[in-house]
C-alpha cells in the first residue's frame, strides 16, 4: 500500500502514574513503557502520525513540578 493511501493513526495513552512516595522512582519506567507503546509499530497497515498521553503524572517531589518547562523536552 502507498503512503498515500495508508490509514493515518493517532495513538492515545492515559494513565495513572505511582503516587506513592516511596514509589515515586517507579514513575520514569511507567513513562518509558509509555514511550514505547507510542512509538511502537502499527498492528495493521498504517501511519502513526501522531500520540498523546494524558492523565495523572503524580508530580509529588517538587523538582518534577517544572520538568516540562525544560527546553530540551519541547
Amino acid at each position: 500500500m502507498d503512503e498515500l493511501n495508508q490509514k493515518r493513526l493517532l495513538r492515545l495513552c492515559t494513565t495513572h502514574l505511582e503516587s506513592l512516595w516511596d514509589g515515586k522512582g517507579y514513575r520514569t519506567g511507567q513513562l518509558a513503557i509509555i514511550s514505547t507503546l507510542l512509538k511502537g509499530p502499527p498492528a495493521v497497515e498504517s501511519k502513526v502520525i501522531a500520540g498523546l498521553v494524558g492523565g495523572d503524572m503524580n508530580a509529588i517531589d517538587r523538582l518534577e513540578h517544572g520538568l516540562h518547562k525544560l527546553a530540551m523536552l519541547i
